[in-house]
Formats: C-alpha cells, sequence, structure tokens
C-alpha cells in the first residue's frame, strides 16, 4: 500500500479548500472511481516522465483499490474541522 504521497494530496486538496467534495467523492467508489481510473490510466504514457509522474501513478492505483480509497478517505478526515 503506497501511502509516500498522501500527507501531500492532504495538504494540496487543503490548500484548495476541497477536502470535503473529494472525500464525498471518494464515497462512490464502488461505481464512478474505477472507470475514472481506467481513463487516467490511459494517461500514463504522457505523465511518466514528468516531475510528478509517480505521484500520478500511485494516484491511479489508489483510485482502483477500494481499500486504499476507504483507508485515504479516513485519512483526509483526520484533523478536519
Amino acid at each position: 500500500m503506497e501511502r509516500t504521497y498522501w500527507a501531500t494530496w492532504k495538504s494540496i486538496l487543503a490548500r484548495w479548500g476541497i477536502i470535503s467534495p473529494v472525500r464525498t467523492l471518494l464515497g462512490f467508489s464502488d461505481s464512478l472511481l474505477p472507470i475514472t481510473a481506467q481513463l487516467m490510466y490511459l494517461g500514463m504514457p504522457i505523465f511518466k516522465g514528468a516531475a510528478l509522474g509517480s505521484s500520478y501513478a500511485a494516484f491511479v492505483e489508489m483510485l482502483g483499490d477500494e481499500d486504499q480509497l476507504r483507508q485515504f478517505a479516513d485519512y483526509l478526515q483526520v484533523g478536519e474541522v
């Protein structure tokens, strides 16, 4: 399980003020997110060589794993007011 980028992703979401909407979207993991992961997987060759390529790959992998999604949603909730 790849948690290397979770703190970075959470800080970006907090900066944009969208932690709550993202947590809501993660609740749709059984229907919406596997399709999104497949579409994002198509972009892997483009982002693979970019500086954020490994973060992108980890994000796509997480979207395809329901357990990781639940754990990330719980992680986003920690410390949220």
